[in-house]
């Protein structure tokens, strides 16, 4: 399944191999949650945001009421910056996506509705949500872009939680960078936190549930970098 992933990763990015740029030393991923009281897909768009994370938001957002509709994007973050550079992109980039994503036991009711893919993504083998795989269609993507995200909806207004989990045929949470390689230290969520976060978001009740706080790049960077966060 992984020779079989990447090569569809490779065939839909045209992938030509960058020796130095494309690799990520430790990217972080994090489920991020965005309520909507009607279906945001009828009549559609969903909102933008969505699919790109907007410069101004500060954390992840990991808690939203219910009940209602749900839309559940993976965000990815602490890319590495040369490949960024190279392609005119802050924050560095991936070309796919290995993960799954499940309801925590017990609490509220949340049924699932689908995985659909945002613009320059293409979902790849495998059954959502509990093994999804997505591969780019275009340029390598940063980390504001999102692959993709689950769409849940309920009237039941007790709390859940949605976790990130190893993608079921694959076994792990991976990110695949721009060699279409595997980024063998993708961390789920932000264990250097204080305190720990998991990847997790929370859907209804009292937000009990801890955010990643500045999703832009740690890594060393450029002062005309920085200064492209802002426009």
């Amino acid at each position: 399944m992984k020779n079989l992933l990447i090569l569809l990763i490779a065939a839909c990015f045209c992938l030509l191999p960058v020796a130095g740029l494309a690799q990520n030393g430790a990217p972080h991923v994090n489920l991020e949650a965005y309520y909507f009281e009607e279906d945001p897909a009828d009549p559609g768009p969903v909102p933008a945001y969505v699919c790109v994370h907007p410069t101004w938001l500060d954390e992840t957002v990991c808690w939203a009421p219910k009940p209602g509709f749900l839309l559940v994007p993976l965000h990815v973050s602490h890319l590495n910056v040369p490949l960024a550079e190279a392609l005119g992109q802050t924050g560095g980039g991936y070309a796919g996506l290995s993960y799954g994503v499940v309801k925590r036991a017990g609490g509220g009711g949340a049924t699932f509705a689908g995985f659909v893919t945002c613009d320059g993504w293409l979902q790849l083998p495998g059954t959502a949500p509990a093994a999804i795989a997505v591969g780019s269609t275009a340029l390598c993507h940063g980390w504001r872009d999102h692959a993709g995200y689950c769409s849940y909806f309920t009237t039941s207004a007790t709390k859940c939680y949605f976790d990130i989990v190893n993608n079921a045929d694959e076994f792990w949470v991976r990110v695949i960078n721009c060699q279409s390689n595997y980024d063998v230290n993708t961390i789920i969520g932000c264990p250097e936190c204080v305190p720990p976060v998991s990847g997790s978001v929370q859907w209804g009740g009292t937000k009990d549930i801890a955010c990643v706080a500045s999703p832009t790049p740690v890594d060393l960077t450029t002062w005309g970098n920085i200064k492209g966060l802002y426009r």
